[in-house]
């Protein structure tokens, strides 16, 4: 069976799986890291990790009501998810899926960091894969990635900031950290940061701090350098080292929408991008005295073969966005992140 077969076979044996699982309210992975296996050449683990994970999810959810027009009404009620998939899904029917991605991102970025990026994380390994092959699974896949986005909806807080031109990696290291950054606790990531981040002197301004001008691939590929040196080189704990590693995926998942969308979306979508790795940052990370990165000692081929052998979900969605940044020209500090999991 080829990878793109077990890919699809991934797909129909997700579908009858939620968004989310758990009383935690956990993200399903299972397509992102499906996606990430086929894209390190790991399609034969596909079986084998999906068997494990689909033990934990739960099953899909009902709708309530079918909604009409934009379907704002159903942003941030995660109770009107399957009603969400549906929308979308009628618009995917009609429009070629570019089209319509280039219509609902800009709408949902300002939402980028709500359930820890995890609904641009699955609209975007789901681009990825419409790319490879267009199927009715991956269309669904796309409403549904799309559906957890809108239904998770959370906008961090926005106001006019005092510094302009700044790289993302300078922005990061002028941002103090909130009091309890480094507090170990449990609770999702996304309501840590909707607890935090409107308290937080300078991070509804810190928006618009950063230079974000040139082709959007570079930028992309430079917030997700800024990430990736947070999680490597910055204090933290370690409950906050596991948040920190989803602005690196979060910047990655950036990176794979960007060349699918028209100039003035990708815009709007790096600069909420940015501003929702500001706030992991503040939230999560200590101070910036920062150590250095080391010398790579094992080779990225080794990292991939280890993430693929793993059948974690976080394991292998971080090793192929590191892979993907380290291959892009991002520096070694893509090595490092990737074994820092």
């Amino acid at each position: 069976m080829t990878a793109e077969q077990e890919r699809e076979k991934a797909l129909v044996a997700l579908s009858a799986f939620g968004p989310e699982y758990g009383a935690s309210h956990g993200a399903n992975h299972g397509p992102m890291a499906v996606d990430a296996l086929v894209a390190m050449g790991g399609g034969d683990a596909v079986a084998g990790f999906l068997g494990r994970y689909v033990r934990i999810l739960s099953p899909l959810p009902p709708g309530v009501a079918p909604l009409r027009g934009d379907g704002a009404e159903a942003f941030g009620r995660i109770e009107r998810w399957a009603d969400l998939v549906a929308l979308v899904g009628r618009e995917l029917e009609a429009e070629p899926w570019r089209r319509v991605l280039s219509r609902w991102v800009p709408r949902l970025a300002p939402g980028v960091s709500a359930a820890a990026f995890h609904g641009l994380l699955r609209t975007a390994h789901a681009s990825r894969a419409l790319v490879a092959q267009e199927t009715s699974l991956r269309l669904d896949e796309l409403a549904r990635g799309l559906a957890y986005w809108a239904a998770r909806f959370s906008p961090l807080p926005v106001a006019a900031g005092a510094r302009r031109g700044l790289t993302p990696a300078a922005a990061l290291r002028a941002l103090a950290p909130a009091p309890d950054a480094l507090a170990r606790g449990q609770g999702l990531i996304s309501a840590r940061i909707e607890a935090r981040a409107p308290a937080h002197p300078e991070l509804a301004g810190a928006i618009d701090w950063v230079d974000l001008s040139g082709e959007p691939g570079a930028v992309a590929l430079r917030l997700g350098a800024a990430a990736a040196e947070v999680l490597v080189r910055y204090e933290q704990s370690s409950s906050s080292s596991f948040a920190l590693l989803h602005g690196v995926t979060g910047m990655g998942a950036v990176s794979l929408l960007v060349p699918h969308l028209p100039d003035d979306a990708a815009r709007v979508l790096l600069r909420h991008a940015w501003h929702g790795l500001a706030a992991l940052r503040v939230c999560f990370a200590g101070a910036s005295d920062l150590r250095p990165v080391p010398a790579p000692t094992t080779p990225i081929a080794a990292l991939v073969a280890d993430a693929v052998a793993s059948h974690d979900d976080h394991h292998i969605k971080l090793t192929e966005c590191c892979a993907r940044g380290f291959a892009a020209g991002g520096g070694d500090v893509f090595l490092e992140a990737a074994k820092d999991r």
